[in-house]
């Protein structure tokens, strides 16, 4: 009978290890998904950040490489 009681007890005790084991596997994996998450917004936000940045240096280019025409005033 008090085999029974120590191997029950270790049952109890492998079951406890394997559920808080369990527990840490979803806290690390929640935590990945998390910081998954914010890489895909910080990455989402470098592409808006590259777009907006090639906007800008394009229309400087262009505003060098085709200046407008110096405007004369007619009015005497």
């Amino acid at each position: 009978m008090r085999e029974v009681g120590i191997k029950t007890f270790f049952g109890v005790n492998v079951i406890l290890r394997e559920v808080i084991v369990t527990l840490f596997g979803v806290i690390v994996t929640f935590r990945e998904v998390i910081v998954t998450f914010f890489g895909v917004i910080v990455t989402f936000r470098e592409v808006i950040v590259t777009f907006f940045r090639v906007i800008v240096t394009f229309r400087i280019s262009k505003h060098f490489l085709f200046p407008a025409a110096p405007r004369y005033s007619t009015s005497l």
